[in-house]
């Protein structure tokens, strides 16, 4: 499956606004079917909702950037071999967990200061998870 125009039209519907600058960046990102495996029903909604939420809370020139990004990426995705796209997929996942490693450690200190502010004690906090 690939997102379409009469997908972001379905996505539209709850209100979502969608110009055309975002519409342009979800087909160059989504529109194109990877090689290595299909999109899943659920893997166009999530990806998708990503896309939108990082392009609204983006400037006007990272705007700009995350067009420049997806065109170059849709262009990759049309003309490269299994492995490529095998080795990107893995480079966009690894991307994408530091993103995810960084903001759940921005989001510990914020627990560790709202911790420190009402001044509870927990042990192992900064050290390793005894599991």
């Amino acid at each position: 499956m690939i997102i379409d125009k009469a997908y972001i039209e379905k996505l539209r519907k709850p209100g979502t606004s969608i110009n055309e600058e975002l519409e342009q960046i979800l087909l160059n990102e989504l529109g194109i079917e990877p090689h290595i495996n299909e999109y899943s029903d659920q893997d166009i909604f999530e990806q998708s909702r990503k896309i939108i939420r990082r392009y609204k809370e983006s400037s006007c020139l990272e705007r700009t950037e995350l067009l420049i990004c997806s065109q170059k990426e849709a262009e990759i995705k049309r003309n490269e071999t299994p492995e490529e796209a095998c080795f990107y997929h893995l480079q966009q996942e690894y991307d994408m967990t530091k993103v995810q490693i960084k903001e759940l450690g921005d989001y510990i200190e914020i627990l560790k200061e709202l911790l420190a502010e009402n001044s509870i004690e927990i042990p192992y906090i900064d050290g390793p998870v005894p599991f």
